[in-house]
């Protein structure tokens, strides 16, 4: 899994590349970085590049979550394929963050 991350007025986007499987646990930890270093009201992730995500990526996706929570932001997971967004669908991230 690679990243860019993108800083706007209003929001922080990641976009997502590759697959986030257990491998990537020690680089998402980075991504958390961003989202404790950022002061943007809403975080998303562009999932547009995201080819496929295992049990350990959506825990982190938890991870983001919770980080967004807990600094009362928004968080969006965006533009997933398919196979992503049914994924996180079964896993029930749409009752916890905005799937679209």
């Amino acid at each position: 899994m690679d990243y860019t991350v993108n800083q706007y007025q209003d929001r922080i986007v990641i976009a997502m590349n590759g697959r986030l499987t257990f491998a990537d646990a020690r680089t998402f930890d980075s991504v958390l970085g961003h989202l404790h270093d950022s002061t943007h009201a809403a975080i998303e992730f562009d999932l547009s590049g995201l080819e496929f995500v295992d049990s350990t990526g959506m825990s982190l996706f938890v991870h983001a979550y919770d980080a967004a929570k807990d600094r009362a932001r928004g968080l969006r997971l965006r533009h997933a394929s398919q196979t992503v967004r049914s994924a996180l669908t079964r896993a029930g991230f749409d009752r916890l963050v905005t799937l679209d």
